[in-house]
C-alpha cells in the first residue's frame, strides 16, 4: 500500500503574476521583510519563464506575543489559472501553548491524514486533525497566505482559535 499519493490542491481562476504579486506584496508589507528575503522564484527550463513561486516566513513574532510560520508553494498552470500546491500556515500564541494552530495542504502528506487540514492540540480539541466539512467550515482548499493573515489578525482580537465552533468566523474570511 502507498503511504502517499498525489491528493487534491484546488487552482484559483487567477493569472499566476497577479496572484503570486498579490500575495507576495502583502506578505513582505505584513512582516515587514523585504520580498528578496521571503520569495525563491524557480524558473521552467523550456520557457525560462518563471513556473514555481516559494514564499517562506520562518518564526515572525508579532506585537501580540504570537511565532508566525509561513510556506506557500505558488505553481502556473496556464495564463488564467494559478495552484497553490502546498501550504503551512501556523501561528504559535506563545502566552497559551495549548491555543497553537497550523494549516496544512500538500498532496504528498500520508494518506492516513487529509491532505487539507488544521492541526491543533489534542488534549485541547479531542483530536489533532480538523477537516472540512466534516469539524469544520473553513473550506482548506481556499486558504492562501493573504487570507491566513486575515486570520491571524482575526484570532489577536478575539483569541478564538479556528477549531472552536467549526472555524467561524475565520470560515467567512476563507470562503469568500
Amino acid at each position: 500500500m502507498k503511504k502517499c499519493e498525489m491528493r487534491r490542491t484546488d487552482k484559483v481562476n487567477s493569472p499566476f503574476s497577479k496572484f503570486i504579486k498579490g500575495e507576495i506584496v502583502r506578505a513582505a508589507s505584513e512582516f515587514n521583510v523585504p520580498v528578496e528575503e521571503i520569495v525563491k522564484f524557480h524558473n521552467d527550463p523550456k520557457s525560462n519563464k518563471t513556473k514555481i513561486v516559494d514564499i517562506t516566513i520562518s518564526n515572525f513574532s508579532d506585537d501580540y506575543g504570537n511565532v508566525i510560520t509561513c510556506k506557500e508553494s505558488i505553481k502556473e498552470i496556464d495564463d488564467n489559472t494559478t495552484q497553490i500546491t502546498y501550504y503551512k500556515y501556523m501561528l504559535a500564541d506563545k502566552s497559551n501553548k495549548s491555543e497553537f494552530f497550523r494549516f496544512d495542504l500538500s498532496d504528498t502528506i500520508p494518506i492516513k491524514y487529509p491532505n487539507a487540514h488544521l492541526n491543533v492540540d489534542f488534549d485541547t480539541y479531542g483530536k489533532d486533525h480538523i477537516t472540512y466539512p466534516k469539524d469544520s467550515d473553513i473550506n482548506f482548499w481556499d486558504l492562501t497566505l493573504t487570507k491566513f493573515i486575515r486570520i491571524v489578525e482575526e484570532y489577536n482580537c478575539t483569541k478564538v482559535n479556528p477549531a472552536k465552533d467549526r472555524g467561524e468566523p475565520y470560515a467567512e474570511i476563507v470562503n469568500l
